[in-house]
């Protein structure tokens, strides 16, 4: 196996994980790697305590937070002044620039003014960065492949959410769906109809400052009867509860703009 160690600097392996069976459990951990006078590799493995109910990407980001503030603290960290974090994690490498240089200048919506999902977790890995001095550089290595140091963060992150304790870092209600259909982002095509719905989450996006709902749609007329969707809104909605809704006209912004009426159970 090789390593991607950087010699000059205090690197962290990161790794998040969700495990779907039989509940949802996310774990995550992180492998601080430094080189010593002598050249060789010296490691300290960080497990976390896992969180039940919390996604994959809430634990990447997560597990990279802890590595930042843990980094700071090693005996290296002085004489080196740079932490690089190393993550299999797509989601942070593709998102880090968009949440410093736009989500964040933009309240935490996307260009399209979509809300941003983990806002406050991707607030708090930039307020991380920023306590360093802006030390920090992050580097993308390819997941379970030939690096010894990220198999090993990817163990322990298993191995956290196996053993998950804490409660989720965000509040999700969940009801059953009646439909088969599994959720599929962009599947209903919103052109400022009405519909017939079933909520099947509801959740509070904390800094967007509006809710986040997962939906399947009851209207028999409609071509997209039967799919599952997300949707947002500042309506408050219950999960389990079935109401007629004037949707926006932007699927890539998708939005409930007016609540017609609940519908009985």
């Amino acid at each position: 196996m090789t390593s991607s160690t950087i010699e000059d600097a205090v690197n962290a392996y990161t790794d998040g994980s969700c495990l779907y069976k039989p509940t949802r459990l996310g774990g995550a951990a992180f492998r601080i790697v430094t080189i010593n006078s002598q050249g060789d590799e010296e490691s300290v493995d960080v497990p976390l305590l896992g969180f039940k109910g919390s996604t994959n990407n809430e634990m990447e980001l997560y597990a990279c937070i802890a590595a930042i503030e843990e980094a700071q603290t090693h005996q290296y960290f002085e004489r080196l002044k740079k932490i690089v974090i190393h993550t299999d994690s797509a989601y942070v490498q593709a998102n880090y620039d968009r949440a410093r240089y736009n989500w964040s200048q933009h309240k935490w919506h996307n260009r399209n003014g979509r809300p941003i999902l983990n806002a406050r977790l991707w607030q708090d890995l930039l307020k991380a960065v920023r306590d360093t001095g802006h030390r920090v550089r992050f580097h993308w290595i390819k997941g379970h492949a030939s690096d010894l140091h990220n198999r090993a963060a990817d163990r322990l992150a298993r191995a956290s959410a196996k053993a998950a304790i804490l409660p989720p870092l965000s509040r999700v209600n969940v009801r059953r769906k009646i439909t088969t259909e599994s959720v599929s982002v962009g599947s209903v095509v919103l052109s400022g109809q009405r519909l017939t719905v079933n909520i099947i989450t509801d959740q509070y996006l904390e800094l967007p400052r509006c809710f986040k709902y997962k939906y399947e749609v009851l209207s028999k007329g409609s071509p997209y009867f039967g799919k599952v969707d997300i949707i947002f809104s500042q309506i408050p909605l219950g999960a389990g509860h079935k109401y007629y809704v004037l949707v926006n006209d932007d699927t890539k912004n998708p939005t409930i703009r007016k609540v017609i009426r609940e519908l009985p159970k």
